[in-house]
């Protein structure tokens, strides 16, 4: 298979997977879930793919409690 044809393919399965958790899935989880629904793909081609259609995961970045009264 070629690897656009692969990559058009994954797009269309990803994509949804990708926008229904609100671009909170970064490569690792995006991989688990493909391999979950059958895919066959390895986590290198799933993070060179996300890189390439700019599919970045949003992180929220927590602050550090702090028990300061001032």
């Amino acid at each position: 298979m070629s690897g656009s044809l692969l990559a058009n393919r994954w797009a269309k399965s990803c994509w949804p997977l990708f926008t229904t958790n609100y671009g909170r899935y970064g490569d690792r989880r995006v991989h688990g879930e493909l391999v979950k629904a059958g895919w066959q793909v390895a986590e290198v081609t799933v993070l060179t793919l996300m890189r390439e259609f700019a599919l970045l995961c949003r992180v929220c970045h927590r602050r550090r409690y702090t028990s300061y009264q001032g």
